[in-house]
């Protein structure tokens, strides 16, 4: 099929940087935009139509236009992109304008569209010569004039059209992806731009709490756990709460009937030294002996009491364990939560016997989470103490970027781990994380990135443009309204959301967002006909 101009890539190339670029398309007839149009790419008799893409900062514009007859009407059909959002224009009013090199203005608009996004222009130019095209879109998302580049306008021998030299870019194979496919789709384009990212280290880490803060709780002596309090995981305490009582285990060798006589016994024992002591304290008040004698028999009256105390503990204990634990009281060790935080585990059974020692639960402290990572030896090298920048990718999802500098590489081991070869490092992560990570957890694995050495230089993309072609990754150029190709890339670098590509020009329009529609077109579309309801 004759096209009937192009516009040079150098042209596009050079109006990029002023967020303004053109793309032509090949003259097929312009397709009715309905539900029973055939945009057919079949041979055509008599002059064919036109079309050029245009991108200014508000909005793209594609015209499908017949050709140029000086005095007589050629339709355009022209799509109107908004690109805040890349949605069809619904409302306002569409200019094309032919403006003659003495700067005389021909001015052709729609106010309303035939379709969202269409606009049935009538272009009736009055003489013949070449023309500056330009279009004018005043709508809700502003006012802007942007160049189309040039047209000519012919007689009905030699009919006109759009100007522009040869491209000499290198062939490829045109992808149709038509305006309709992109505005029910998430979809967005921008040009592409050289920049820098950080190189990035990718490395597994493990989450864990705060230095200190994960701790097994030991029952502090051999006995029996009692039942009530009872904790279990997820709950949460404060420093000092009780979370166990164990029951110390006495002398099995004694019984109780042993405890007993042994608490009458000093019953007994002391009834008499409080008598005692009573009355030596009298007569050291009379003058009749000394007080260091009374003061002697008042120790003793207390060291028997006391021992009576305990006794009589250990009865109580014996029979509340007899019980099974079930009512009376008994003499228990609390086993308290060290620091504010929240069960993970526990390890034990209400009533069982424990061993000094022996682990009951599992206590990971509340507030902020850190990382521990394995680098390579070899990056480690480059990394400091200090604010870093990172990332963070749970096991099958998206990178979530944190603030920079808002996490902090606290140390890094001095030794190289034997069994995986590579550096610890630990860091300490910010206490307020985006919504896709309040699912962390102590223990979870996850892929670390984090930014460190040179920048690397090439043109910076955002992840989601790159699209994963059976194992190849791929970018899709928009190199018209409708027409795109695929281009195999290379990912260099990689911080976050955004990566450094090789394999893209500066100046090309790079589908950011809906590139994996684009490639499934091409999936849906083998073994199709050329012509296809548009």
């Amino acid at each position: 099929m004759a096209f009937q101009g192009l516009l040079s890539s150098r042209l596009s190339r050079r109006l990029a940087p002023l967020a303004v670029g053109l793309a032509v398309v090949a003259a097929c007839a312009p397709h009715e935009h309905g539900p029973d149009a055939d945009h057919s790419h079949e041979e055509i008799e008599g002059p064919e139509p036109w079309a050029v893409t245009a991108w200014g900062e508000r909005y793209e514009i594609f015209p499908e236009t017949d050709p140029l007859v000086a005095g007589e009407v050629a339709a355009s059909h022209t799509h109107v992109t908004v690109l805040d959002g890349f949605a069809p224009l619904l409302e306002g009013r569409v200019a094309i304008v032919l403006r003659d090199p003495a700067g005389g203005e021909e001015v052709f608009e729609a106010t309303e569209a035939k379709r969202p996004g269409i606009f049935a222009i009538e272009v009736r130019p009055a003489r013949e010569g070449e023309r500056e095209l330009l279009f004018r879109v005043d709508a809700a998302a502003g006012f802007e004039e942007i160049p189309g580049g040039r047209v000519r306008v012919g007689s009905a021998e030699a009919p006109g059209g759009l100007l522009g030299e040869e491209d000499g870019g290198a062939p490829f194979d045109e992808i149709s992806f038509l305006k309709e496919q992109q505005w029910r789709t998430p979809f967005a384009t921008v040009w592409s731009a050289p920049g820098g990212l950080a190189a990035g280290i990718t490395a597994p880490a493990r989450v864990v709490a705060r230095p200190g803060g994960d701790r097994v709780l030991a029952a502090p002596a051999s006995g029996r756990v009692e039942a009530d309090p009872w904790p279990y995981p997820g709950m949460t305490a404060t420093r000092g709460r009780a979370l166990f009582r164990v029951v110390p285990r006495l002398d099995e060798d004694v019984s109780l009937a042993e405890r007993e006589a042994e608490a009458a016994a000093l019953e007994a024992e002391l009834a008499a030294s409080a008598a005692r002591a009573e009355r030596l304290a009298r007569l050291a008040r009379e003058g009749l002996l000394s007080e260091q004698e009374a003061e002697l028999a008042e120790a003793e009256r207390r060291a028997l009491a006391a021992h009576l105390e305990a006794a009589r503990r250990d009865v109580e204990t014996v029979r509340h364990a007899r019980a099974g634990g079930a009512g009376g009281a008994s003499e228990s060790l609390p086993l308290a939560a060290p620091f504010d935080g929240a069960i993970a585990t526990v390890e034990v059974t209400p009533g069982q016997s424990v061993e000094a020692g022996s682990p009951l639960a599992r206590f990971v402290a509340s507030g902020r989470w850190w990382l521990e990572a394995a680098l390579p030896p070899r990056l480690a090298a480059a990394l400091a103490p200090g604010p870093v920048t990172v990332s963070l990718r749970l096991p099958g999802g998206e990178p979530v970027p944190l603030p920079p500098g808002s996490a902090r590489l606290a140390a890094l081991s001095p030794a190289v781990d034997d069994g995986s070869g590579r550096v610890i490092a630990l860091l300490e992560l910010p206490e307020a994380l985006p919504p896709a990570l309040g699912g962390l957890r102590a223990g979870l694995s996850l892929e670390l990135e984090m930014a460190a050495g040179e920048s690397v230089a090439g043109i910076v993309a955002p992840a989601e443009a790159v699209v994963d072609d059976s194992g190849v990754p791929v970018v899709y150029l928009q190199r018209s309204g409708e027409g795109f190709e695929r281009r195999e890339v290379r990912v260099v670098a990689r911080q976050g959301e955004r990566v450094v590509l090789a394999g893209v020009a500066p100046g090309e329009r790079l589908v950011v967002r809906g590139g994996g529609a684009v490639r499934r077109s091409t999936l849906a579309g083998a073994g199709v006909a050329d012509g296809h309801v548009h």
